[in-house]
């Protein structure tokens, strides 16, 4: 795992290596065919703001001083190695953990003045394509106000081809992403969860693939979103203090656009305020800063004090109060039906049948393959009509709440449903909303059954649902295409 030190100078990192015996190490360094010495140097992120620093950069543990951003090596970094010809070569650190300086240690590779090689970071053993490395950039979560160390995680970097000569090799690395610091002044006091930055077309790369079969680097962008996502914990601010958020994104052109920045506070809290967008470059780095306006309770949820920190929704999707039914959705999909028929034949991520599943499957006996076995953002009704954190919770989520929290069976102002009390005291309602079929309603009043994100791997046509009535509460797997409730958490 890479750490972050933020500093102003460049860095060279000088690397050597071993073969597997000494002899012959020794042997093919008199022929001149191995490489002694390999080095690999970094280059800055170059502030677009002449405001912000000078220079950051960001790849193992980070620490910020008044003036300067460091970074230095850590005992757990890796750099990956693909040669002209043959598999991917791994060269660990083997001193200078905690300095500027390190020395890789290839093992039983060794580098050769005929090939040419590139060089990437951070390695990943099960990188066995050089044409297609995946460089995944999830949902980040900053720890702290003004905090740097999460970005250690989405810092890749890459080198173009390299051939040795005279027994020495430099690595040139480039960032892949771009940095972005975002100053937002409060409006108000509140502890602060989540931030989105949202586009108005889909401009933020999420996955991007890595060719490096050629000579030059190459990257595809396998998917992209209209928003870029953080989660937030520990970040507390006062009315007119500032929250200071830091983003490694993937490289790009958000120039023309007009932003929209959103931070979600405590109890469902919502802050806001537009931006306007930059082209932000590999190894650039951007500064924005605004005022946030506050905007009223959205939807509110329920500390429940469970040891995930997990926070519930107050009502379904649809509903106003916790005792409505609110909405119904068939598994996967964002929005009800409009001929508000549920069924195999007018379900959207199948071609009218349980065998002929287009999404969201791992068996060729049911349809296309994509292994995919959780709800993505893109198709979870929580995160696509709430925004995010938003989402609909997972089989553990709910084992969760079944686990750490007392249940009964009760009324809400007339409506039947579970009532449950967390470990702190504070209590969630669900209600008995039935479920739909076809286009009846079917069990309202009686059974509860909400949709997990959480597919049936031994069935894929099928999903974990959590449901109850008066004398039991647990799960059951039922077919995706039936209607049902879904009660979004955030955390």
């Amino acid at each position: 795992m890479k750490k972050i030190y933020l500093f102003l100078s460049a860095l060279t990192v000088i690397a050597g290596f071993a073969a597997c015996a000494a002899d012959e190490t020794d042997a093919a360094e008199e022929q001149g065919g191995v490489v002694s010495h390999v080095r690999f140097s970094v280059a800055d992120f170059e502030w677009a703001d002449t405001e912000a620093p000078a220079s950051t950069r960001h790849r193992t543990r980070a620490e910020k001083s008044v003036s300067s951003v460091n970074f230095v090596w850590t005992d757990k970094d890796t750099v990956g190695i693909y040669s002209t010809s043959g598999s991917q070569m791994e060269f660990p650190i083997d001193t200078g953990a905690g300095e500027k300086y390190a020395e890789f240690n290839g093992g039983c590779w060794a580098l050769k003045n005929k090939y040419v090689y590139t060089a990437y970071y951070p390695f990943n053993k099960y990188n066995l394509d050089r044409s297609k490395i995946p460089f995944v950039y999830g949902t980040a979560k900053q720890v702290g106000n003004d905090n740097v160390d999460y970005l250690t995680e989405y810092d890749y970097i890459v080198s173009q081809s390299i051939m040795p000569t005279d027994g020495e090799v430099t690595f040139t690395f480039r960032h892949i992403g771009a940095l972005a610091k975002f100053i937002f002044t409060m409006p108000e006091a509140d502890d602060l969860m989540a931030f989105s930055l949202v586009a108005p077309t889909k401009a933020f790369p999420k996955e991007l693939d890595l060719n490096l079969s050629g000579l030059i680097p190459k990257y595809t962008v396998a998917k992209s979103s209209k928003s870029f996502n953080m989660r937030l914990s520990d970040i507390s601010v006062d009315a007119g203090g500032k929250a200071v958020l830091y983003a490694l994104m993937p490289y790009t052109n958000l120039s023309g656009m007009t932003l929209t920045a959103i931070l979600y506070g405590n109890k469902g809290k919502c802050y806001t305020a537009t931006l306007d967008g930059q082209k932000m470059d590999s190894g650039g780095a951007y500064q924005y800063k605004a005022t946030l306006t506050a905007l009223p309770n959205t939807h509110e949820w329920v500390d429940l004090g469970l040891p995930s920190g997990l926070k519930w929704a107050t009502c379904n999707i649809g509903a106003e109060k916790p005792e409505k039914f609110g909405n119904y959705y068939a598994w996967g999909e964002t929005v009800p039906p409009a001929s508000g028929d549920y069924s195999w034949e007018s379900y959207s991520l199948c071609n009218g049948s349980a065998t002929t599943l287009t999404r969201y499957n791992n068996n060729p006996s049911y349809g296309f393959v994509d292994n995919l076995t959780e709800l993505e953002p893109d198709d979870d009704a929580a995160t696509v009509q709430w925004g995010f954190p938003w989402h609909i919770p997972s089989y553990e989520d709910f084992d969760e709440l079944r686990r750490e929290c007392k249940w009964a069976w009760g009324t809400k102002n007339g409506v039947y449903g579970c009532k449950f009390t967390g470990p702190n005291g504070n209590t969630l309602f669900l209600p008995a909303a039935g479920y739909r079929n076809i286009e009846s309603l079917n069990f309202a009043g009686s059974y509860g059954y909400y949709w997990s994100s959480s597919l049936n791997k031994e069935n894929p046509s099928q999903v974990h649902i959590f449901y109850f009535q008066s004398s039991f509460l647990g799960w059951g797997v039922f077919n995706r295409y039936y209607g049902r409730s879904i009660r979004p958490v955030c955390d």
